[in-house]
């Protein structure tokens, strides 16, 4: 990753604005976890658990590996 690219992300986890960013991923953990898991056999209904915790998981670590890089925490 450049320099320039890192210092954009600064400026951007910096702002005030960023913060924003925190609720747009609880509405979208909420319309995930609004969809339904049961599924026509336990397999399925498993799958489905295991692929909405991944989504969850992944955003998390999206956000937090903007965080961790802007910054420079390493």
């Amino acid at each position: 990753m450049d320099q320039l690219l890192k210092r954009k992300l600064k400026l951007l986890v910096q702002s005030k604005e960023w913060e924003a960013i925190y609720p747009f991923q609880a509405y979208i953990v909420e319309q995930w976890n609004k969809m339904p898991l049961v599924a026509d056999t336990e397999y399925e209904t498993i799958k489905n658990a295991i692929s909405r915790q991944a989504k969850v998981d992944g955003l998390s670590e999206f956000i937090e590996n903007i965080e961790r890089i802007a910054l420079d925490v390493n």
